[in-house]
């Protein structure tokens, strides 16, 4: 384990409460007089689920029955749920309580670090097997998530669900509002470069990197003009080339960026929305494709509200392309684009657990690169990484 998830675990223990202790906060879906198994249990046991790799409740069921005995003596539970317990449970708990209890967790984890210098990174992810048909046409859902990059660590903080693709924008704001965004640098797509998102970031107290959308026409001619102009001056900071080979390409990635004040902003024809930028940067990229020898260009131009050089600025760049690795990880290890669930508030449970495994399984590796290509002994008895040392970490944590 590193050393970032033993201090993580290290304070867990000081503020006492763990995983399965926030877990018996949630309010029970079920009727008293009916229940067999505490929720508490059965949550705990989907997230043991979902770390074998398993999509459904079904496969859940009979991958923890096989390991009952070994559960038993580390968990100390006794029985295992059938596949229709375990779905009926995810599809009447209350998706609102869980993500409540959720961000209780994590704000407990994070509570001794400062994070001033944490990058809070936004962005949406299907789940593609879990199609909704509408009339005549289908949509796949998607969700919108909050990962905070810390010291080279990568936490699931914040989910919400948001449909369609195309709804992702309404959804950023009430999102952030969730968090904790003091001191944070909020990072994500050109979409949501918008001035209703960047304004609510600074009254949250955090600061912003984000590039520009192509349709923004003014404000991007103006800071271009000045970016350009800092360029022939000398005026700007200039950071590589950096290079990326893999993936059966090559690229080279460069990054110029210039300081604007509130006077050079003053003189633009700009609206107050935009009078927080500090720096203005462009990030140009080449790719060969090392197959064909076809190369291709981009470039990009990001504003910024903290006063940042050209080194530190594309190290948020190079940051927010890790959300693509832990969509990844998402997929390949807890197989979530092959999950169909649904029903209720199956979908929108099944992944806010998936994200909890992910933050387990991150402390305790404290990497998301690792590859892993056999699931069974990745997670068997004999693996390097035991059952044993990821259920002592939910009793820890």
């Amino acid at each position: 384990m590193g050393r970032k998830g033993t201090d993580i675990i290290r304070r867990a223990r000081v503020a006492g409460k763990s995983l399965m202790q926030f877990m018996g906060d949630v309010e029970d879906p079920r009727q008293r007089g009916k229940v067999k198994y505490p929720l508490c249990d059965i949550l705990t046991l989907l997230l043991l689920g979902l770390m074998y790799g398993k999509t459904s409740c079904t496969a859940i069921a009979y991958k923890l029955r096989l390991k009952r005995k070994y559960i038993k003596r580390v968990l100390g539970i006794a029985g295992i749920p059938s596949h229709d317990t375990f779905s009926e449970v995810l599809r009447r708990l209350d998706y609102e309580e869980l993500l409540f209890v959720f961000l209780q967790w994590i704000a407990q984890l994070l509570s001794a670090d400062p994070l001033e210098e944490a990058q809070v990174m936004v962005d949406g992810k299907a789940i593609r097997a879990s199609a909704v048909r509408e009339g005549l046409s289908t949509y796949i859902p998607y969700v919108l998530n909050a990962i905070l990059n810390f010291k080279g660590m990568h936490l699931f903080i914040g989910m919400l669900p948001i449909g369609q693709k195309s709804n992702e924008i309404p959804y950023v704001v009430p999102l952030m509002e969730l968090l904790e965004m003091r001191g944070k640098t909020f990072s994500a797509d050109a979409i949501a470069c918008q001035t209703k998102i960047l304004r609510r970031v600074g009254q949250l107290g955090g600061h912003y990197v984000i590039p520009m959308k192509e349709n923004q026409e003014g404000a991007l001619q103006e800071l271009s003009y000045h970016l350009r102009a800092c360029i022939e001056d000398g005026g700007c900071s200039h950071h590589g080339p950096d290079w990326d080979i893999g993936h059966g390409r090559i690229e080279s990635r460069e990054c110029w960026a210039a300081p604007v004040s509130y006077d050079e902003l003053a003189a633009m024809e700009f609206t107050d929305d935009w009078r927080a930028i500090r720096t203005v940067a462009k990030v140009h990229r080449r790719t060969t494709d090392k197959l064909t020898g076809e190369v291709s260009e981009q470039t990009v131009h990001y504003i910024s509200s903290h006063s940042l050089d050209a080194r530190s600025l594309a190290s948020y760049v190079r940051n927010y392309w890790n959300v693509e690795c832990c969509h990844w990880v998402l997929d390949s290890r807890y197989r979530e684009d092959w999950s169909t669930s649904r029903r209720g508030n199956a979908l929108e449970n099944f992944a806010l657990l998936r994200r909890i495994a992910f933050n387990l399984d991150q402390i305790e590796q404290k990497s998301v690169t690792e590859k892993i290509l056999d699931f069974g002994e990745y997670f068997s008895e004999k693996g390097h990484r035991t059952l044993k040392l990821l259920t002592q970490a939910f009793a820890i944590l």
